[in-house]
């Protein structure tokens, strides 16, 4: 059985794998705090009156993607793992307790995958989760996985028990729920008769992928009431919007008072999908929880801590920050840290 290791120092550690087929992942408790602290996040907007916070303390689940997800579309040279190890450290340190730390796939085909998390010794099980994918889509399930959706739905019953035996769950993800790069549109009956198939072998929760980003508010609402017409239990659905066309956070929003429990997001906007020509990062997890907070949802996450690990990554790797909450909050932080560095001179 594929298991990762990482060893890290003392506190909570990541479990969980992932990639073109499985997924490891790190599920840990859910830390349920107010809001999160926010010192330089608190002055970004006047706080909603109670009236408007729609999430009246409701949690939300965070599964942070950026370790495998953001980084498989980094271009080279190939992320050392030293700093992979130093993200999910920075992530864990900031709140976040679910994360999606890195898969088994081959090197030609996702380079920047090819060198997997190493052991230094010890028999730590670094994981307690795997995570399968299955695409909606006939084209795109051909391009990612080299097989037809019914070949790799009939694998995966081996695979979900396998994982049981050992210890693991298994979570089960969705691709190309709102369109796929090779055949168009995708019919919401397609994605859901994958997404059931998912539950009835056994995966505790399935991620309804928008690999290609171009959902919007009402194509999402269109395809989560299809889900509900068709009996699937709605807390064991998440969503996985990419921000391909700028419209991920405000279908996430449009889902929350319908119920969405789970979501699914990336440091700093990182990601795409190497085989969805065009498609670019995750929405940004920063976004995310600051709207979140805004709202009244609860998600036990760091704001500040994040969106530091945000700006740090993003100048470790050279590449901008797309996360416009993690830009703005950094910018303030710096202008306040300036002044006060003249006003003690």
């Amino acid at each position: 059985m594929i298991h990762l290791r990482l060893p890290f120092g003392g506190g909570p550690r990541p479990r969980s794998i992932s990639g073109a087929g499985m997924t490891v992942k790190h599920w840990g408790e859910h830390q349920r705090r107010d809001y999160g602290t926010v010192s330089d996040a608190r002055d970004a907007g006047a706080p909603l009156a109670d009236s408007q916070l729609t999430g009246k303390g409701r949690y939300v689940r965070i599964v942070e993607v950026s370790p495998r997800d953001g980084l498989q579309n980094v271009p080279p040279p190939a992320v050392p793992t030293e700093l992979k190890r130093e993200l999910v450290e920075r992530l864990l340190a900031a709140g976040v307790k679910n994360i999606e730390v890195g898969s088994f796939v081959r090197g030609d085909w996702v380079p920047q995958l090819e060198e997997e998390w190493k052991s230094k010794g010890g028999k730590e099980r670094l994981t307690d989760e795997i995570a399968v994918f299955v695409a909606a889509t006939e084209a795109f399930s051909q391009a990612n996985n080299h097989a037809p959706i019914a070949k790799v739905l009939s694998a995966l019953p081996a695979v979900i028990s396998k994982a049981a035996s050992h210890g693991l769950r298994t979570r089960g993800y969705v691709s190309c729920v709102m369109t796929c790069p090779y055949s168009g549109p995708t019919p919401p009956e397609q994605v859901v008769d994958v997404a059931q198939k998912l539950l009835e072998y056994g995966c505790y929760e399935v991620s309804l992928g928008d690999t290609t980003g171009e959902g919007n508010p009402e194509a999402w609402r269109v395809l989560w009431e299809e889900v509900e017409r068709r009996g699937l239990p709605m807390d064991k659905v998440a969503a996985h919007c990419h921000d391909t066309f700028s419209m991920a956070l405000s279908s996430i929003l449009t889902l929350l008072p319908r119920g969405l429990h789970t979501i699914d997001s990336s440091l700093a906007g990182l990601g795409g999908c190497p085989y969805s020509p065009g498609a670019t990062g995750n929405v940004p997890t920063e976004d995310v929880v600051y709207a979140l907070h805004k709202l009244g949802y609860q998600t036990g996450i760091d704001l500040d801590k994040l969106v530091e690990a945000g700006n740090w990554l993003a100048e470790r790797l050279g590449i901008r920050n797309e996360s416009r909450v993690g830009r703005a909050i950094w910018a303030r932080r710096k202008a306040r840290e300036q002044k006060e560095r003249k006003a003690a001179e």
